[in-house]
């Protein structure tokens, strides 16, 4: 009887487990394929002549300044203005997906958006590209940009990045809980066997065994 109920216990936690896991990947990755974007730029004084040419005279702090023109208002709305221009669809839900920070162990800083569409979402990297290098000119007062762009910008399947870090939040944790359970349900079946081998020599089914 004990077996029977560990067995059915395995069973249905089994079941659960599985049906946990087919909700995660079923529901957690559907939706219509996204696109990331992504470009990468620089400020060339960094790169030619060092920290010494640039207002803070560090680099990682004026990468952090930069980053933070890259998200304000001013660049945001100049960027918006320009996509309207240009036609491009979903631009505002696309530049709310902007995250822009910095590329360990370098100077340069990454720029990346996503979107439903491919071409929405090269459109707007490359704009706000743009006006974070024209914004860094207009804020310095310099005669020309000193903002280059490192790697233009290209797109990729964003779904993919979603299905495997949704995989490693939530695969890892199942794993764990199946090897607990398995461990519990073998351990219980060994637990009732004891009892049932004592019935049986009580009931002289089986001999009994001295020493």
């Amino acid at each position: 009887m004990a077996s029977r109920r560990f067995k059915v216990v395995g069973m249905v936690s089994g079941f659960a487990i599985v049906a946990c896991a087919s909700y995660v990947v079923l529901f957690r990755t559907a939706g219509p394929q996204m696109y990331e974007a992504y470009t990468t730029v620089t400020d060339v004084r960094l790169l030619t002549k060092g920290a010494a040419e640039v207002p803070e005279r560090n680099a990682a702090r004026h990468v952090a300044n930069l980053i933070q023109i890259g998200k304000s208002r001013a660049v945001l709305e100049r960027a918006k203005e320009t996509l309207g221009t240009l036609n491009v669809a979903n631009a505002e839900k696309t530049l709310s997906t902007l995250e822009i920070k910095p590329v360990e162990n370098s100077d340069i800083i990454s720029i990346r958006v996503t979107s439903a569409d491919e071409t929405t979402a090269k459109a707007v990297a490359d704009v706000l590209a743009q006006h974070l290098r024209s914004r860094v000119q207009e804020l310095e007062g310099l005669s020309k940009p000193v903002m280059q762009v490192v790697d233009p910008s290209k797109t990729a399947p964003a779904n993919t990045m979603k299905v495997q870090s949704t995989l490693f939040l939530y695969g890892f944790p199942v794993l764990l809980v199946s090897i607990g359970i398995a461990i519990g349900y073998s351990m219980g079946r060994r637990t009732a066997r004891k009892p049932r081998a004592i019935q049986e020599e009580m009931n002289g089914e089986r001999p009994m065994v001295n020493g």
